[in-house]
């Protein structure tokens, strides 16, 4: 008689779902750790429902493999594109799962009791990271977008990384000095402003600034297609890096402009062109 006992089952599938899912987040849309962690969570308490209550297996249409992994996949991703999302969690679990427990199997055959389930845990983790880091590789060399950037800057003593893309567009400079100016998300450096900055943010766009601050901060004035004309704050920030592909540029510093308005996806800089020539 095999004795299985619940907490390991329940440890050894979180741990593989972990895995399963964050593959999955490579080749589809990344996902919060936290959202990886409830759906691996729901997915584990499912797997150990199937051993307390074997009559699950039974149901009809197989109605358990069909039905419950949908659970988490639901957790994660939510409704939208759900059939594409499945077919690819389906095949991270073939794979991971496959090559992991086919490994234990092997080695419980040459082992005996002495195979462990930490070479399965193993076999799943180092598959995870391989993908990784062949996405990752792969994504650099060949579907990098062209105008995709990293850009990191020292704001008020606070080192700030964002993703960006190199704006053709962006064509602003300061009024008199003629610098460059990287258009920052608001959302992205509010915490680091004080409320006296924020404060006169706020006044810029509603259009009722007062020039207490102008000492400290510069006023660009901008004119966009399809967006109100006016002007954003412009705050000086040292030690700027902006990274593109394999390229890295070196400032010593920049001038940031902040911006409200809503960026699409992931995108919260727009990099002025100057700071990779």
């Amino acid at each position: 008689m095999q004795i299985i006992y619940i907490d390991i089952l329940f440890t050894i599938n979180f741990i593989m779902d972990i895995f399963i899912f964050f593959t999955g987040s490579l080749l589809y849309k990344r996902v919060p750790f936290k959202k990886l962690v409830l759906a691996s969570t729901a997915a584990a308490i499912l797997s150990c429902l199937v051993v307390m209550f074997p009559n699950l297996e039974k149901l009809s249409f197989n109605l358990y493999y069909i039905f419950l992994p949908c659970i988490p996949i639901i957790l994660l991703y939510g409704t939208k594109n759900f059939f594409k999302v499945y077919l690819i969690n389906f095949f991270c679990a073939c794979m991971i799962g496959g090559v992991a427990f086919n490994v234990y199997f092997y080695s419980a055959t040459m082992l005996g009791s002495k195979a462990s389930f930490i070479l399965t845990i193993l076999c799943g983790a180092i598959i995870s990271f391989l993908t990784y880091y062949f996405l990752i590789a792969m994504r650099k060399k060949f579907l990098l977008i062209i105008g995709e950037a990293f850009i990191s800057f020292e704001l008020f003593g606070n080192t700030v990384n964002l993703k960006g893309i190199i704006d053709t567009g962006n064509m602003l400079y300061t009024a008199f000095s003629k610098e460059p100016v990287v258009i920052v998300a608001l959302s992205k450096v509010k915490k680091y402003l004080g409320p006296e900055l924020l404060k006169f943010v706020d006044e810029i766009d509603t259009g009722k600034e007062s020039l207490k601050m102008l000492d400290k901060i510069s006023l660009i004035p901008f004119n966009s297609v399809g967006c109100k004309s006016g002007l954003i704050v412009g705050i000086k920030v040292m030690n700027v890096t902006v990274k593109r592909g394999t390229k890295k540029y070196v400032h010593r510093n920049a001038i940031i402009g902040l911006s409200s308005e809503l960026f699409k996806e992931d995108i919260n800089v727009l990099i002025h062109p100057d700071l990779v020539n």
